[in-house]
């Protein structure tokens, strides 16, 4: 094994959402400001500001196209606008240990800030910009802390866009996720370049660990809503307000 995919071998152990980071970072430059997936001229000035900083001079980006799973429009869309909730959900279900929250101290007119951390390492807070019936647009800002790396600032943009679909099995929801990072950091934005060939090959099961989460948790819901409430109510990890918002959305299925 060379240097190089020692190194990289190592980057990708230390922490899963690292790995999607650097994954996200793998792929193909894209022009935001031209194909029209972020909504500029919707934003507020200062947002407006903070993503053109991002998607118009971005360290790398990434976009992943046609995720589909099994899912109801309402309960689908409860997960997207209450993420702090989603992830509570998931970690009820044993499918990840991520911890978000409504960050109450911060009031902004674009909408809810959130703060967030996976556990090992990578901490910041998240906000949705922009939503409408098909598309929402997140911005991220944070930080990587390691003791073999020096303290990484990362802001990050990322453009959801999600259709939802029938046949004969019923509803799904097709979904193509675009990223755009920003490494505030020279010496790893270079690193991460040096190494894309390593990174998106030994990263591509990561990625799909990472998509299947909110596939799963959609599923589950979606097949068996009245166990899938069941399993909340006797979680540990959600309030009986959380539950109670919940419950109005998906008690018409869970009969």
């Amino acid at each position: 094994m060379t240097l190089m995919e020692k190194l990289a071998t190592h980057l990708l152990r230390s922490s899963s959402l690292f790995t999607v980071l650097l994954a996200w970072m793998a792929g193909l430059s894209l022009a935001a400001s031209e194909n029209g997936l972020v909504p500029f001229s919707r934003l507020t000035r200062d947002d407006r500001q903070a993503l053109e900083e991002v998607v118009r001079g971005p360290t790398l980006s990434r976009e992943v196209k046609g995720v589909k799973f099994r899912s109801r429009k309402e309960v689908y869309e409860y997960l997207l606008n209450h993420p702090d909730f989603a992830a509570a959900v998931a970690r009820a279900f044993g499918l990840s240990e991520y911890q978000i929250v409504k960050d109450v101290e911060v009031v902004r007119a674009s909408g809810d800030s959130y703060w967030g951390t996976d556990g090992t390492g990578i901490t910041g807070h998240f906000r949705v910009v922009y939503a409408d019936e098909k598309k929402r647009v997140f911005f991220l800002d944070g930080t990587l802390n390691k003791k073999w790396l020096p303290t990484i600032f990362a802001r990050s943009v990322m453009v959801l866009i999600f259709k939802y679909k029938a046949n004969g099995e019923g509803s799904y929801v097709e979904n193509d996720l675009y990223g755009y990072i920003k490494i505030d950091n020279t010496f790893v934005a270079y690193l991460v370049k040096l190494l894309q060939p390593i990174i998106g090959t030994m990263a591509h099961e990561k990625i799909k660990h990472i998509l299947s989460v909110g596939a799963t948790v959609s599923e589950l819901a979606y097949r068996d809503p009245a166990g899938f409430l069941r399993k909340l109510e006797e979680s540990p990890e959600l309030s009986r307000q959380e539950l109670d918002g919940f419950r109005r959305t998906i008690h018409v299925y869970a009969q």
